[in-house]
């Protein structure tokens, strides 16, 4: 018998000896650690790994230099943080290869080195599904490392990302290691990842038949999140795989199993398995006396709060204790404080909020679930729950199908003595908690931290210095330290003292000790205090030091940079920041309250910005609430933030106040808000004060409040664009007397000032446009060019007549802009028609769009074209010589300026300041808006404002084309002067007729006149170039041409070219156009020259504004030109062929130039005896 046994075991080892080596010359088994190891490192030292050993192999050489690189990276603790590492990633690109088999891939997956098993698993998911693999990795599900587990079911849902049957033929080959708390964790992590885009059921599953229904159900269980679990568990039932779990688990009073010993983990106390509940990720355990005390800075009170609230944690019954204070006065350092105190007793401190204990609480009973693992946690001698902002409990876990929140939930635990919690919250937090739940009064034991008294503050920051002395080397003076405590008052008002004046210490000490030479001693400086306030509040350091002036008038140039034409508002805005500057603003009201009111589009909501931008220089500093939004009772939630059941307001007014106290508010069109929204303003506005209905309170004391408003400008409209004075349509008095009645008094006395925007004139609209262009201009893709950009008065006009509206002001000047000027510029600039280098960049008006011209100041010089002068001597050319013809020469530049000079004296003589302001005057004439001739008045105000600004705008040409005045040039540029030279001969046409009573547009009509002896097609064919010749004209000179249909006639009457053209002196120039323009050439075999007829007709506009758009401008045109009377006479003689030659009766001239005169130049022709 004793020999058979022993031959019975010499035979067992031999079979074991053959089955190790076959299955390890196959494929090497892998190495499953125990439950609770590490991640397995990578093998030490230069050994090769298991498998690597033909280096010819490329590769194998491959995976040996990202094997070494992944080795060598820090330490990882997750799964997922190895994923991260690049390392790792170049290790499973070099496995997705193409050319690497798959074969090898799974060899080296099931090898023993771990770093290749993990990469060949993450190489695998980049490669294309492949179905037999598949089948041969849920066949080893069970088996490996938990990190294995976890890159193997990331190689399944890459390879299905939608097949909604993977997690459940993952779930029914589970075996009881999924049971263990590491592979729990990475089954969790697998079935919420899932969740999230597929439905939970076992459809498709094909359990196999080792599925073991009960097992799979206490993992469900116990490893996975509550609320996820459920559903997998009802979801088991409903297939009929799974029978009720027996009551002898934890719901049926058991108690819960103790935990192995591998399962007390990061302080977590025994009893509570970290992984299985969520608690572990939510909260923070700290085991006793692992809590250290930090070094704070305690006051007799302070003390004296922690002695009681100590008394009540650790009395027999121990009560819950709430230590209650302001903001900064000290309630977290004191519950640190007692939390170190409680550690060296012997007690296990268990930290988390209620944002914490809820959050992933999205299936319904999970709550209730996490709260009662927290139950069972905590029902430990010695175990104290720290909950900040413990009002928090009040609101979380409320939703819109249950009211019922975290702290109703945790009253019966708390008055059981099952849980010990100490929290922190704030007076008005408390009172709404109170108000809701009266038994946390009784339960909890209310330590109130009020701030200390002058004398204890005074020690603090004494005892304050004494440390920074000791740990840094830095001397923090007296004087500096009460200085300190004043700027904290004024400037840190939302924390309590003394949160607040330690903040700003504690900053200035970096600063200190960053300029201290190396080992040497520093003293904290008054610098180092506004530098460091500079940093909490981002205002300038030039308003926080006292020291420093602060120059207002560069301020205020600043601000009238950005928002022009409105200097009241600027000096209100500048004063206030004078006060602030000075100390002597009310520090229990907000910085200021100012309502701006006027016509939409004038600048108020830009002139927020720039005060936001000048004091922060952040955009984010601007608080902006659209108050049109609010005009129902119910809208408070965009106020206060979302109601109790609704979950926190994180967008709200309050909310983003509370996170940037210092800041601007805008609340733009106030006035349409609902009166009760107004209501919730008038503490804000008086004690800068805003509580929500959670009792979280909101400091506005150092905001800057800005309201907007456009009552008593419903009548803007009606006054002409860029005319102020209209009766009392726009008049400050009619804006203040619309806010009183609008406004109840206790509203408008919370109120510092109220500034009336002032309605654009047609100066701050010349000025707005330039501002808008140099913005534009300076944007990256133009201010690299070198161009000069030059704008025509017609180009003027056109912008402001586009950018400009008596309802929105200046708002649709950007859209102008990017459609007139900008689009056609980028398209130049896209297509590289845009030439490179200098360039003048001419801009003028061309029907209902900007022409563009580009003119290269260096372009070579070509040889003039002769024309006889009428002038002896070149210093009296005529301005209409140099611009019919420009050589560029330095006389005629002098001769330019001479006219500019003249001109600028024209138009800043007595007499013409005094006829404009005499126009104006006139505006405010009782009954002047119910005249006939306003519009003639008001339009010839408007023309001589535009004759000085065209004044100013050739200054700034001829400017340009001197150049260096110390360094004159001997030519310049001929098409630039030719331009000048155009501009001022208009300027100075228009000067001459603008002080009298005359038009100033006018309508041209062109038609053929048909003569029995000639065909209609000659005839037709010279009006059109007549016609032609106009638009030329009118294009060249930047006029403004509006092509009109002709007037309806009798039947059979020839259709006729009709224009409206505006613009400088248009009808004084063209006046003499009127009459007959007769053609004639020479035909071989003739006796007499051919001839054709056309009539020219010119009429001027009327002053009154055509009503309907172009409908009305042809019915106007109808009107003046059928009123106009007859012309006979012959205006003008073309003759063409051998000989040519044209004939101007009304300007007397004569010229062999037919082509310049039919291109638009006939008024540029010199006269000649």
């Amino acid at each position: 018998m004793g020999l058979f046994l022993l031959g019975m075991l010499v035979g067992a080892v031999i079979v074991g000896w053959w089955w190790r080596a076959t299955r390890s010359a196959s494929a090497p088994a892998a190495r499953v650690p125990a439950a609770g190891s590490d991640p397995p490192p990578a093998a030490p030292g230069p050994a090769p790994a298991p498998g690597l050993e033909a280096v010819e192999d490329p590769l194998v050489a491959a995976l040996i230099a990202a094997r070494e690189r992944v080795a060598a990276a820090p330490r990882v603790w997750r799964p997922d943080d190895l994923t991260a590492l690049a390392p790792f990633r170049e290790l499973a690109d070099v496995f997705a290869r193409p050319e690497v088999e798959t074969e090898r891939v799974l060899h080296y997956w099931q090898g023993d080195d771990a770093l290749l098993s993990w990469g060949a698993l993450a190489g695998l998911a980049r490669r294309p599904r492949d179905g037999e693999v598949e089948t041969r990795l849920l066949a080893r599900v069970n088996h490996f490392h938990p990190w294995s587990r976890h890159f193997l079911l990331r190689v399944l849902e890459a390879w299905s990302p939608g097949d909604a049957s993977l997690a459940g033929r993952v779930l029914v080959r589970l075996d009881e290691s999924w049971g263990r708390e590491e592979t729990g964790v990475v089954l969790d992590q697998f079935l919420r990842r899932r969740a999230d885009g597929a439905p939970v059921g076992f459809e498709g599953a094909d359990p196999p038949e080792t599925f073991d229904a009960d097992l799979l159900d206490r993992i469900l269980r116990e490893q996975v999140e509550p609320g996820l679990g459920a559903l997998w568990r009802a979801a088991l039932r409903a297939a009929g795989a799974s029978q009720e779990p027996s009551a002898a688990g934890p719901a049926g009073g058991a108690p819960p199993a103790e935990p192995a010993a591998g399962e007390v983990e990061r302080g977590v106390p025994p009893g509570m398995a970290a992984p299985r509940a969520p608690l572990a990720e939510v909260g923070r355990f700290r085991r006793p006396g692992t809590v250290k005390e930090e070094r704070a800075l305690p006051t007799p009170s302070s003390d004296a709060a922690l002695e009681r609230a100590h008394a009540a944690l650790t009395a027999k019954p121990a009560r819950p204790a709430l230590v209650v204070g302001e903001a900064g006065v000290g309630k977290s350092a004191l519950v640190r404080r007692l939390a170190a105190r409680l550690s060296a007793e012997g007690w296990t401190i268990f930290e988390a909020s209620a944002a914490q204990i809820n959050a992933g609480m999205s299936f319904t009973g999970s709550l209730e679930e996490r709260l009662r693992v927290l139950r069972r946690g905590l029902a430990r001698p010695k175990t104290l729950w720290i909950a900040p902002d413990f009002h928090q409990m009040l609101w979380a876990g409320r939703h819109s199908q249950s009211p019922t929140g975290l702290l109703e939930m945790l009253v019966p635990a708390i008055e059981a003595g099952d849980v010990l919690v100490l929290g922190e919250t704030r007076p008005e937090a408390l009172e709404r908690v109170l108000a809701e739940r009266p038994e946390v009064g009784r339960l909890f034991e209310i330590v109130r931290l009020a701030p200390p008294p002058e004398d204890e503050i005074a020690g603090l920051l004494a005892a304050w210095a004494a440390r920074a002395r000791a740990t840094h080397g830095v001397e923090a003076p007296e004087e500096v330290r009460a200085e300190a405590a004043a700027l904290a008052r004024q400037y840190l008002s939302a924390h309590a003292s003394p949160g607040g004046v330690l903040r700003l210490l504690d900053g200035a000490l970096e600063d200190a000790v960053r300029r201290a030479p190396a080992g040497g001693p520093a003293e904290l400086a008054m610098d180092d205090l506004v530098s460091a306030l500079a940093r909490l509040t981002g205002l300038p350091q030039d308003l926080l030091d006292e020291r420093r002036t602060l120059d207002l008038e560069a301020v205020r140039g600043r601000f009238e940079a950005r928002v022009i034409g409105q200097p009241e508002a600027v000096r209100c805005l500048v004063e206030r920041l004078a006060l602030l500057k000075a100390g002597v603003t009310d520090p229990g009201r907000p910085t200021g309250v100012f309502l701006f009111a006027g016509p939409s589009g004038t600048g108020k909501t830009e002139l927020a910005k720039t005060l936001a931008d000048y004091l922060f220089g952040a955009p984010d500093r601007l608080v902006r609430l659209d108050m049109s939004e609010l005009q129902d009772a119910a809208a408070f939630e965009r106020v206060l933030g979302a109601g109790a059941a609704l979950g926190p307001g994180g967008h709200s007014l309050a909310e983003r106040v509370r996170r940037q106290p210092f800041c601007v508010v805008l609340l733009d069109e106030f006035e349409k808000a609902h009166p009760r929204v107004w209501d919730l303003f008038l503490q804000v506005f008086d004690d800068g004060r805003l509580t929500d209905p959670r009792g979280e309170t909101t400091d506005f004391r150092q905001a800057i409040i800005i309201l907007t408003s456009n009552l008593g400008t419903a009548s803007a409209g009606e006054v002409r664009l860029g005319l102020v004075g209209g009766g009392d349509a726009l008049a400050p008095g009619t804006i203040e007397r619309a806010v009183e009645r609008a406004f109840r008094p206790e509203l408008r006395n919370r109120l510092d000032r109220v500034v009336v925007f002032r309605a654009l004139t047609r100066d701050v609209m010349r000025l707005i446009l330039r501002k808008e262009l140099a913005d534009a201009f300076a944007r990256r893709g133009l201010r690299r060019r070198d161009w000069a950009v030059e704008l025509e008065e017609s180009a003027i006009e056109l912008l402001i007549e586009r950018g400009f509206s008596a309802t929105l002001g200046a708002r649709p000047l950007r859209r102008a802009l990017e459609q007139l000027l900008l689009t056609p510029l980028a398209a130049a600039i896209v297509d590289r028609r845009a030439p490179e280098g200098d360039q003048f960049l001419f801009v003028r008006a061309d029907g209902d769009g900007l022409a563009v011209e580009f003119v290269d100041p260096d372009a070579a010089e070509t040889a003039p074209l002769e024309l006889p002068r009428l002038a002896s001597a070149p210093g009296a050319m005529e301005v209409a010589s140099v611009a019919f013809e420009a050589r560029g020469t330095r006389a005629e530049v002098g001769t330019l300026r001479a006219a500019l000079a003249a001109l600028v004296a024209r138009v800043e003589d007595g007499a013409w300041r005094t006829a404009k302001e005499a126009l104006l005057l006139e505006s405010a004439e009782p009954g002047f808006w119910e005249r006939a001739d306003r519009f003639e008045r008001l339009g010839r105000a408007e023309y001589l404002d535009r004759i000085e600004n065209g004044a100013r705008a050739a200054a700034s040409l001829l400017e340009r084309i001197e150049g260096n005045p110390a360094a004159p040039r001997e030519s310049y540029p001929r098409d630039v002067v030719r331009r000048l030279a155009q501009q001022l001969h208009l300027l100075g046409a228009a000067a001459d007729e603008a002080l009298g009573a005359g038009p100033r547009d006018a309508f041209v009509s062109v038609e053929p006149l048909l003569e029995d002896n000639v065909p209609p097609g000659p005839s037709r064919e010279f009006a059109r170039r007549v016609a032609a010749m106009y638009e030329g004209w009118a294009r060249a000179r930047g006029m403004r041409l509006t092509a009109l249909e002709a007037p309806a006639g009798t039947p059979g009457e020839e259709p006729r070219h009709v224009f409206a053209i505006a613009g400088f002196a248009a009808y004084a120039l063209l006046a003499g156009e009127d009459g007959l323009h007769v053609l004639e050439w020479e035909e071989a075999g003739a006796r007499a020259p051919r001839r054709v007829t056309a009539r020219v007709r010119v009429a001027p506009q009327p002053a009154a504004p055509a009503r309907d758009g172009a409908a009305g401008l042809r019915r106007q045109a109808g009107e003046a030109l059928a009123a106009a009377p007859p012309t006979t006479h012959v205006a003008r003689r073309y003759r063409e062929g051998a000989a040519p030659l044209v004939r101007d009766a009304a300007r007397g001239w004569r010229t062999g130039r037919v082509d310049r005169v039919f291109a638009g130049d006939f008024d540029l022709i010199p006269a000649r005896d």
